[in-house]
């Protein structure tokens, strides 16, 4: 399985190869004229990618799911997976636009009461919708019920984290839900209102992907968080000073691709 984290600016898109060909993809970048919908189509289509065969989003920030309407354009999308609050708690926009669209397309759309609790064998790999659940909470704002994945091959965990901050973390953490990771894609950029002591250390990442981008109005990553990440040992990667970062397991070994 080879994972791969996008430098899409400010914003998330990782692009996973399942073991038996399959393509899931988690997250989008921005959309509109924003370079990083060029970049990742580029991407797809240099590795010969026709189909996305698993989408999930996150939550329904620009940064995070605007770029799925490009996607549309190039791309056949079989299953899209997403906690539905972007969809009944926010006014009409580009992602009810989207999803209406990519219905017209026959792609299946999945909610998050159908996805919890269960892990979904999908590709070679395990699957497990970690959060919201058993559906997003109406009192949290999009961050904190972004979705949470754990994709599991064998002994080697990676987890998604979207933009949840503090509270969902600390509900996480208390719930028993956050096991070790091999690879954490660390929530909200980097913010600093994120990624506190007890989430870092229930997860104990040996790498932890900072999706940001360069010179950010943000201030992503915070320094705070950067050094609770290295304090824990982990390897921290930016995408901003970096670049993508290209992941590969065999469900024992985790190595990072030359």
């Amino acid at each position: 399985m080879r994972v791969t984290f996008v430098d899409v600016g400010q914003g998330d898109a990782a692009l996973i190869d399942l073991p038996d060909g399959r393509l899931a993809m988690v997250d989008t970048g921005q959309g509109a004229r924003h370079p990083a919908r060029r970049e990742l189509r580029h991407l797809l289509r240099a590795r010969r990618r026709t189909a996305i065969d698993l989408l999930i989003l996150t939550h329904a920030h620009p940064d995070h799911m605007g770029g799925l309407e490009a996607l549309l354009d190039g791309f056949s999308i079989g299953e899209i997976w997403l906690n539905g609050q972007g969809l009944v708690e926010t006014p009409p926009g580009l992602l009810e636009t989207s999803v209406n669209r990519a219905l017209s397309l026959e792609t299946e759309i999945r909610f998050a009461p159908e996805l919890c609790e269960t892990p979904h064998e999908f590709g070679g790999a395990r699957l497990q919708v970690l959060w919201p659940c058993p559906r997003y909470d109406p009192g949290l704002e999009l961050n904190d019920n972004s979705v949470v994945l754990e994709v599991r091959l064998g002994d080697v965990r990676f987890l998604f984290t979207g933009d949840i901050e503090s509270a969902a973390e600390a509900r996480l953490v208390e719930m028993g839900r956050v096991r070790p990771a091999d690879v954490l894609k660390v929530a909200h950029h980097g913010s600093r209102t994120s990624s506190a002591n007890a989430f870092i250390a229930a997860a104990r990442p040996r790498w932890a992907v900072v999706s940001s981008g360069a010179g950010n109005r943000y201030g992503h990553p915070a320094p705070q968080v950067l050094r609770r990440l290295r304090d824990a040992g982990a390897r921290v990667w930016r995408t901003d000073l970096e670049g993508g970062l290209a992941l590969q397991t065999d469900g024992t070994t985790l190595w990072a691709e030359r």
